[in-house]
């Protein structure tokens, strides 16, 4: 794959993730990376194995799963190009679009803004209780308004900028090799009484991977905000102030750059089954948090994503 060629990869990918988004038709390797660490956990995160047992086998997980998705990847990819040009692009275009989200993330948070655009508050509950895993039982409009912004906020990084700047630096095999440590990520990264040793190099893992791409992605906001005339100095401020106000090191820093450009504040008490967690506010309650915020938030997503399409193309042109 040439550096002329990545750029037309990734328009075409994203394309093709707007227009079929987590297609339910078409297989996708995530489901298979979930068999993998689901059969992985059964078999070697025993109750019966001390502590230090479960952190080797988690740190040989974390290790195997993701150097074996980009060997593999890169093997396909070198066999479907033997075969033909042809098999050889259509594998990459859909190994490409299954590591972006842009468009499954856009759907969950707009069936929460329709739901509350109905004044439907228990349909909205429910619909953000699929992307949220806190309790969403007894939350009240602003509340879920919080849960929705964060969510997409968060993934913004996680879901399209993450992968496509390891596409851009790597290709395909990196961007797939980035997915399974996401997914590894959102399976075993809990800090619970199962998951705190056998997680614990996934979840560090996924620390580090993210560590560029989500304060780029707050960059990317920013320039987002700029771009379709919300308050793109405000972003600026907030990201630098308190982008490290989050249990995660990275996805403060999307946050804090929406929550500049929207004038609002997130961050507070989050209800998980058993437990109250206190988080430090990110951003000034400039306004208070609205339905539309939502909306807002999944354009300056799409914002931050042609800001990293440009990106990318300058990079190739840079290095071609």
């Amino acid at each position: 794959m040439t550096e002329f060629y990545l750029p037309y990869l990734i328009i075409c990918a994203l394309i093709l993730d707007f227009i079929l988004g987590e297609s339910k038709t078409i297989p996708h390797p995530v489901v298979f990376f979930g068999r993998i660490i689901s059969w992985a956990d059964e078999n070697y995160n025993d109750d019966s194995l001390s502590s230090s047992s479960r952190r080797i086998a988690g740190v040989m997980l974390a290790l195997f799963l993701p150097g074996t998705v980009f060997i593999l990847t890169l093997i396909i990819i070198k066999i479907a190009f033997f075969t033909g040009w042809l098999m050889g692009a259509i594998v990459t275009l859909y190994l490409a679009y299954t590591t972006l989200s842009a468009r499954g993330l856009r759907d969950a948070a707009q069936r929460v803004y329709n739901a509350l655009h109905r004044d439907d508050s228990a349909g909205a509950r429910e619909a953000l209780s699929h992307i949220v895993g806190r309790d969403t039982s007894n939350l009240g409009e602003p509340e879920i308004v919080r849960g929705a912004v964060e969510t997409v906020a968060e993934n913004s990084s996680d879901g399209v900028i993450a992968p496509l700047f390891y596409l851009i630096i790597g290709g395909v095999p990196l961007a797939m090799a980035y997915k399974a440590i996401n997914t590894l990520d959102s399976m075993v990264g809990y800090k619970n009484d199962r998951f705190r040793d056998y997680g614990w190099a996934s979840a560090r893992l996924d620390d580090v991977v993210n560590f560029i791409p989500a304060r780029l992605t707050a960059f990317l906001i920013v320039f987002s905000a700029w771009a379709v005339n919300f308050d793109w100095k405000g972003s600026f401020k907030i990201t630098l102030r308190d982008g490290k106000n989050h249990p995660s090191p990275n996805a403060g820093y999307p946050e804090s750059a929406v929550a500049g450009a929207l004038g609002i504040q997130l961050g507070g008490l989050n209800y998980y089954p058993g437990r109250v967690e206190e988080r430090p506010r990110i951003g000034d309650m400039v306004s208070p948090l609205e339905r539309e915020h939502i909306k807002d938030t999944v354009q300056l997503m799409y914002g931050a994503t042609i800001f990293m399409v440009l990106f990318g193309f300058m990079i190739s042109i840079f290095f071609s």
